[in-house]
């Protein structure tokens, strides 16, 4: 099975990743262009997190909001707070997770989404009332600190058909509503465990939550294990990725449309349609929507076939919808050199240039198998085409390594993001370039 040979090339690859911290405490920085400045803005040390893997969101004062999966005062994750300061940037831990038993969640993978009055939403991999993931709030109190509740506990019904394991965030929708993605529960397939679901929280008139299933998938035609989350277009539609699934168990790109009170499933673009998958294959990322209409995402293998990696270094697409039909094109094939593994989704600026991160690849130097992992930026060309940038390439210590996460760009046009390794500890950086 393909996905077998994605989560062989991880797991190797993380595996190298922390074999090699040893030979490389001195690593450093590098730009690609004279005018992009690098720098660490912090380190996590376990107390204050470890291991970040999700994107990082900002607030109207530049403060920067994420969670790492583990760390904190019981060691299963945190959401953490970065301030700026005339002295540097200050890091406040605002939840750790797992406390007793775990029934507030625990092992947060997602971004973080704001509402109006300032109140945080995430998912929880794990923990809650049946072990199986939350969805959480976190709200400022009025004393100081920051209250958790949960709003929705994953595994509440037989065989967790209401869906298991939220990899990814949530978006609002109308009135109120919440909408994102379980990894796995749903229909009692893909092995026993659930294909996952897209589900819907709603907030009652008693102020509880409640879940509606959009969709379980299959596992088959349909997609099947949805890692990412949604984008929603002006029409309500949901649009997101599946990491496994399709007509080539490699992934594809669906739209949940409401019809009728109802909502029905169409696949946009089944991966590695084409030939030794240049297409794309095995999707991780949330899409993002762009000023056209147009759907913009990454897949972490596929593209450019190498002897090494087999099914290639993964690819930038875009989906486009022309006279009622959608079409994909590959916007960046990676080669290693110049990139390898996005897990994550890019950003578009005004100028319509697409930002990212990829896992590996880059510096081989620090890691002759995988490298080290980089920061890119596609700019459209007048002829049609698209020329990819590494702003900063990554070759490990103290600045990181394993980018995993997306970016986050700030009204003065810096970039913030986080490595999964790296820093002092091995555990972790957050950074600016500027």
């Amino acid at each position: 099975m393909r996905h077998t040979k994605l989560a062989q090339v991880r797991v190797a690859s993380l595996v190298s990743l922390l074999l090699m911290f040893a030979a490389v405490l001195a690593g450093v920085v590098t730009s690609a262009a004279a005018a992009v400045r690098g720098r660490t803005i912090d380190v996590f040390e376990t107390t204050n997190g470890a291991s970040p893997n999700a994107g990082l969101i900002l607030d109207s004062s530049g403060n920067l909001y994420g969670t790492t999966p583990n760390g904190g005062s019981y060691g299963y994750g945190v959401v953490f707070e970065l301030s700026p300061t005339f002295a540097g940037w200050v890091n406040a831990v605002l939840y750790s997770f797992c406390e007793s038993t775990c029934p507030q969640g625990s092992s947060p993978q997602s971004a973080l989404i704001f509402d109006s009055d300032g109140n945080l939403y995430g998912t929880t991999a794990a923990g809650g009332t049946y072990g199986s993931g939350t969805v959480f709030k976190l709200s400022p109190a009025s004393s100081g600190g920051w209250t958790e509740s949960v709003l929705y506990s994953f595994c509440a019904t037989a065989n967790c058909a209401d869906g298991a394991h939220p990899t990814a965030s949530v978006i609002f929708g109308e009135r109120g509503k919440l909408y994102g993605t379980t990894s796995a529960g749903g229909q009692n397939l893909c092995n026993g465990s659930g294909c996952g679901v897209v589900f819907e929280l709603q907030r009652n008139d008693n102020g509880q939550w409640s879940e509606n299933v959009l969709y379980a998938f299959t596992g088959g035609n349909d997609g099947g294990s949805p890692i990412a989350g949604l984008v929603s277009d002006s029409f309500g539609h949901l649009y997101g990725t599946t990491w496994l699934g399709g007509a080539q168990s490699s992934g594809v790109v669906f739209e949940l449309t409401p019809v009728s009170g109802a909502w029905e499933q169409s696949v946009l673009h089944t991966f590695c349609s084409a030939v030794s998958c240049s297409d794309g294959a095995y999707p991780w990322a949330t899409l993002i929507l762009g000023p056209d209409g147009s759907l913009y995402g990454t897949t972490t293998l596929g593209g450019k076939e190498t002897y090494a990696v087999g099914l290639g270094y993964g690819v930038v697409f875009k989906l486009a919808l022309t006279s009622g039909v959608w079409s994909e094109s590959v916007l960046q094939a990676f080669d290693g050199q110049d990139g390898e593994g996005p897990y994550d989704s890019v950003i578009i600026d005004s100028l319509g240039n697409l930002y990212g991160t990829t896992s590996l690849g880059g510096d081989y130097s620090c890691n002759s198998v995988y490298g080290c992992g980089l920061v890119f930026v596609l700019r459209p060309t007048s002829g049609g085409g698209w020329e990819e940038a590494a702003l900063v390439v990554f070759s490990g210590g103290d600045e990181g390594l394993g980018p995993y996460a997306n970016l986050v760009m700030d009204p003065r046009g810096h970039l913030y993001g986080t490595t999964e390794y790296g820093g002092a500890r091995g555990l972790g950086t957050v950074f600016e370039l500027q």
